[in-house]
């Protein structure tokens, strides 16, 4: 609660006096959810109080993959497109991001369509905001809101632009890659998305040149089973996919009696034997 002082003022025929002052104390108002504004015990806050879109009805986070857009620009010259992943990775780690990340980015190769995991849960920003519903909403061309918001959570400047090379249903754009992400030349173009947009022009703005600094969308994609690292709704991860080590190829816990210790993964656990292979 909060306490605040009110002087009472009275008047009596043509007289006018004052009383000692009356100390009030009252309770701050709880926060609301669903009014679309992030406040102190909510995770998130989407505009609304239906579950199952990223944000619960108690503005608690859902299952879901989360998206940003990197503080630092570059230029056409990306190092290609796995090198763009890696900025992307890079940019999470520093930010204290867990997860794996690629970028929405596409070349003459490789479509963001093939190279990325298309969801069925919705994309948030880091402001906790639905970004898209799912994959095929993502690429409908129109966003929920746009992808504005830095790792570390600050909102870029109107007018910013992020490298797609990517049309909004996921596939390259017209080629424009910047012979692609290798070369940073002003002769040569890539196609780049404004941040700010939520229609069509978030992912296929302009055409600009490649010598343009420019930010990467980066997007969270599922865990990958047996790399050592307990990632996203995974229970364990201890390197490989066998079976019957203490942690699934499927990267769940057996317990087979015993206890898993490992934060990220099993260790071989107590317990019935292996069972014998199958005779062939």
């Amino acid at each position: 609660g909060q306490t605040t002082e009110l002087q009472l003022f009275f008047l009596s025929g043509s007289s006018a006096f004052f009383k000692p002052t009356l100390t009030v104390n009252y309770t701050t108002p709880f926060n609301l959810c669903g009014n679309n504004i992030l406040e102190a015990s909510e995770q998130c806050d989407d505009g609304n109080i239906v579950g199952g879109d990223g944000c619960s009805g108690t503005c608690q986070v859902d299952l879901h993959f989360k998206v940003f857009v990197t503080k630092q620009t570059f230029n056409g010259n990306l190092g290609g497109i796995n090198n763009a992943d890696l900025n992307c990775s890079v940019a999470a780690k520093n930010a204290g991001l867990s997860g794996n990340w690629k970028a929405w980015l596409s070349d003459t190769n490789k479509s963001a369509s093939q190279r990325l995991l298309h969801s069925k849960v919705p994309y948030l920003g880091l402001n906790g905001k639905v970004v898209a519903f799912n994959w095929a909403d993502l690429t409908d061309g129109n966003l929920s809101n746009p992808i504005n918001v830095t790792e570390d959570r600050n909102a870029l400047s109107e007018g910013e632009l992020a490298w797609t090379g990517t049309a909004t249903n996921g596939n390259t754009a017209l080629g424009q890659t910047c012979y692609d992400w290798k070369l940073k030349y002003g002769s040569i173009r890539g196609y780049s998305g404004d941040v700010y947009k939520t229609d069509a022009s978030w992912t296929a703005w302009v055409a600009s040149t490649c010598n343009t600094k420019a930010h990467l969308y980066c997007i969270e994609q599922g865990a990958v089973c047996g790399n050592g690292v307990r990632e996203g709704v995974e229970q364990c991860d201890d390197g490989n996919l066998n079976n019957f080590d203490g942690c699934s190829a499927a990267c769940t816990t057996e317990t087979n009696g015993g206890t898993c210790t490992k934060p990220q993964g099993c260790e071989r656990v107590i317990g019935p034997p292996r069972p014998p292979p199958e005779p062939v």
